[in-house]
């Protein structure tokens, strides 16, 4: 966590007791021994660092929005620089603004070194496979960087839900919805537009990979914003 970005995440831990809220907030905004002993005691060796969400991407005003990213990617370098041989990092990127994010990006992993990008789900309703963003999704691809998508908050939350709170955010909702999410991206057609794109997702794929027998069966193109008979048939 970055400082000037707390407003953002609050939201996302407002259930949670104020004692482990700031619990939580205070391992967010160390770098120092108490992240490095509890990456010693889980066996990591290496940690890449990104801000926690949905940072910047819940800002309504882009200029904003892409000042504090650029401010938390600077902030972020400084405190790799302390600790190269145990940090690396993801980039914090404005998306309101697809050209304003990958000028980041590229900012970011050659003046910064950064491997890549940390994307916090949907950016006020917009998601990944939007065509406005593919300038981004051009300059991902030629830079090779890996797009790692976060999970966050849905726009809506899922009705099913309801009554349970217990399962929203981290529990469930959080998977249905990035899993969801990722599935866009490459039935959107971001892959056939740009198929040399890397994207990464977390938590042991988002639960796709035990889904895969079923989003696999589609035949033929990825898209399925066909209007085709077959299309409709096989969604």
């Amino acid at each position: 966590m970055c400082p000037g970005l707390e407003d953002y995440w609050a939201p996302t831990v407002a259930d949670m007791p104020a004692n482990k809220r700031e619990a939580f907030l205070a391992r967010l905004t160390d770098f120092g021994e108490m992240r490095l002993a509890a990456m010693d005691k889980a066996g990591i060796e290496r940690a890449v660092l990104a801000v926690a969400g949905p940072g910047v991407q819940a800002e309504r005003d882009t200029k904003t929005a892409c000042r504090r990213a650029r401010e938390a990617n600077d902030f972020l370098a400084g405190e790799i620089d302390k600790r190269p041989d145990r940090y690396s990092g993801f980039a914090h990127l404005a998306m309101q603004d697809a050209v304003a994010a990958a000028d980041e990006l590229e900012r970011s992993m050659r003046e910064l070194k950064f491997c890549g990008a940390m994307i916090n789900g949907h950016t006020n309703g917009k998601y990944l496979d939007d065509r406005s963003l593919d300038p981004f999704w051009e300059r991902a691809q030629a830079l090779e960087a890996l797009i790692y998508l976060h999970p966050a908050d849905p726009v809506t939350p899922a009705p099913v839900l309801d009554g349970y709170k217990g399962l929203r955010r981290a529990t469930w909702e959080w998977t249905f919805e990035t899993g969801s999410h990722a599935l866009r991206i490459v039935f959107g057609g971001v892959f056939d537009r740009f198929p040399r794109a890397r994207l990464g997702l977390g938590h042991l794929g988002e639960t796709l990979p035990f889904c895969s027998g079923v989003s696999t069966a589609v035949p033929g193109r990825t898209s399925m914003r066909s209007s085709s008979p077959s299309a409709r048939r096989n969604t």
